[in-house]
């Protein structure tokens, strides 16, 4: 039993008494299996789960398709293109690169 001293508040707050915890209890199965008390442990959260994995994985997929719909509504006009070079000048260009 572990205790400690506070400033004094007043006689009755004086002591404070923390009880250690057993944390056996909850690690007692020493295999990894899946059995029925983690399965009762889990069963309250599965609706909360897949509503949360569904809201995610909506929210995912709006993003991904509204950021292509807004690149196939660029049309790149107003980025200048380059004239086609001729084959004989881009084989200068990568010669002059080796080099």
């Amino acid at each position: 039993m572990l205790t400690s001293k506070l400033p004094r508040m007043g006689a009755a707050m004086s002591r404070i008494v923390v009880q250690p915890r057993n944390t056996k209890r909850f690690y007692a199965i020493q295999n990894y299996d899946f059995n029925e008390s983690f399965e009762r442990g889990r069963k309250q959260y599965r609706i909360r789960n897949i509503a949360t994995f569904a809201g995610l994985t909506g929210l995912v997929f709006g993003i991904y398709l509204y950021s292509l719909s807004a690149i196939d509504q660029e049309d790149f006009s107003d980025v200048p293109m380059p004239d086609k070079l001729s084959e004989e000048e881009l084989k200068q260009r990568l010669d002059s690169s080796k080099k």
